[in-house]
């Protein structure tokens, strides 16, 4: 208790708690780029209008987009994640670091690796 005030203690996560491995918007189509977050830190944006095809052969989910970019998304239950790249609503994809890995569950979406090809608008 501060000058009076109760301020609650926050729960501490666990690094499972922490990962997630894409969020979603609640409407459909009012996201304009797709955020790549990688586990080395970097981070890539890419227009949606760009996207011109999504594979799902599980386990991969292959994205391609007119600018001859190429994105690879390599892991375990991600049919969700498919449907939401049709509807335009994912706003992230994140590659786990190790710590995740171990500790997700069998039914837990979960993306091992973020594999770019690079066409002409993207730096490898």
């Amino acid at each position: 208790m501060k000058d009076g005030l109760h301020i609650p203690d926050l729960p501490k996560l666990d690094v499972l708690e922490r990962y997630s491995a894409f969020g979603l918007t609640p409407t459909y189509g009012d996201v304009f780029m797709l955020e790549l977050r990688l586990k080395t830190g970097r981070r890539i944006g890419l227009p949606y209008p760009w996207l011109g095809q999504v594979l799902y052969d599980p386990p991969q989910l292959s994205l391609v987009f007119t600018t001859g970019t190429t994105v690879v998304l390599e892991g375990s239950n991600l049919g969700e994640l498919f449907e939401s790249l049709l509807r335009h609503q994912a706003v992230y994809v994140q590659e786990a670091d190790r710590p995740a890995k171990e500790l997700s569950g069998p039914s837990q979406p979960l993306i091992e690796s973020i594999a770019v090809s690079s066409g002409n608008k993207i730096p490898p």
